[in-house]
């Protein structure tokens, strides 16, 4: 009975060190219809930590979604790609550069905002240069 317990422990544990490949989640970035996929996937990469924070591995949260109660448990990451729906809702732009003043004027309050968007400008260069690395991997037949 006890190394039963000991092997769910285990397993377990493995389940939560899982990390979803990257090209997974653009791809369902993608399918929900978000707009700036590419903008929202670098702040997947930051938030998380490439998939790797305890908010992603045990709250399924993608973004580092919060409310009142601090951050947002999802029943699992797809649903919390979804909430970027509800997130852009009032998003009205074009561009890029109208994108990420919109991430400025819905986090006015907090006082990092101008270091975050760096950030994400900086990993979305990155992920408009090396897009191949962040496709889906196919095999020729």
């Amino acid at each position: 009975m006890r190394s039963c317990a000991i092997l769910l422990i285990i397993l377990l544990t493995a389940y939560r060190s899982f990390s979803v490949p990257s090209w997974i989640v653009l791809e369902e970035i993608q399918m929900t219809g978000a707009k700036h996929p590419e903008i929202c996937f670098a702040q997947y990469l930051w938030e998380t930590g490439h998939g790797k924070s305890y908010a992603f591995r045990h709250y399924n949260n993608t973004h580092g979604w919060t409310n009142r109660n601090g951050l947002i448990r999802f029943k699992n990451w797809r649903q919390s790609i979804k909430h970027l729906l509800t997130f852009q809702k009032s998003y009205k732009g074009k561009t890029d550069e109208d994108y990420y003043n919109y991430l400025r004027k819905k986090w006015k309050q907090e006082c990092e905002t101008e270091e975050y968007i760096k950030k994400i400008k900086s990993l979305h260069r990155i992920i408009k240069s090396h897009k191949s690395c962040y496709q889906k991997k196919t095999t020729k037949k």
